[in-house]
């Protein structure tokens, strides 16, 4: 039986992430507040077609984490700030009755990040600014966490993070390749500098063999 308060998530790549890889770099600017104004005719027809109670919506940040530690290059100047606008300027086109959350991410190709975090360091940085300038509530916040990483240096910026009481922060530390042990152990680590999380995937559970997701499921419901 579904919980009351299950929502079917609808997951949407920002458009930086995808302007960002799928235009010529000298017609980015150009192309991106006409993408910008269409995304955000889809959420509004989203808004429009479904209960509000019953879904929402995640903004993929890919391209954009990446950019905003200066891993990719950029097409506009002071990229931080500019990520920061963007980000904010996406969570603000969602209704507020609709549950909106960012998953900060790393890329996902064949099973590995395009690039590989140090540390927490950017992300809590990105949250923190996020959340401090958008209008709206954020319901969550994902971080991934990649399966080698135990060490208290990955965790140890998120002592500085700064959400607002209603924002959830989700760990992706749950990886199936080392079970319970490993999980236990990123857990472990975690605990020591933050408190009151949830897990989940470091990067949702797509691009997985499906008879992967029962055992998948089992092993999050061991772990909380």
């Amino acid at each position: 039986m579904v919980d009351e308060s299950t929502r079917f998530m609808i997951a949407l790549p920002t458009p930086y992430n995808v302007i960002n890889m799928s235009v010529a770099p000298a017609d980015r600017l150009t192309v991106e507040p006409a993408y910008e104004r269409a995304m955000a005719m889809e959420v509004s027809e989203i808004a429009a077609a479904l209960p509000h109670d019953q879904i929402s919506i995640q903004w993929d940040v890919a391209h954009d984490m990446q950019t905003y530690e200066g891993s990719r290059q950029c097409y506009f100047a002071f990229h931080q700030d500019g990520i920061v606008e963007r980000l904010v300027r996406m969570g603000e086109i969602v209704p507020d009755d609709i549950a909106m959350g960012y998953h900060l991410c790393y890329g996902n190709f064949g099973g590995k990040h395009f690039v590989e975090p140090r540390d927490m360091a950017p992300m809590v940085e990105l949250a923190n600014h996020v959340s401090s300038g958008i209008g709206r509530s954020i319901d969550w916040i994902h971080m991934p966490v990649p399966i080698e990483l135990d060490d208290e240096p990955y965790f140890k910026p998120l002592r500085g993070l700064r959400l607002g009481n209603e924002t959830s922060l989700y760990l992706g530390l749950v990886h199936d390749q080392d079970g319970e042990d490993g999980c236990r152990r990123r857990m472990a680590t975690a605990d020591k500098f933050i408190s009151g999380y949830g897990i989940a995937t470091e990067c949702g559970l797509g691009r997985r063999p499906p008879e992967s997701i029962g055992p998948l499921l089992e092993l999050h419901d061991r772990l909380i």
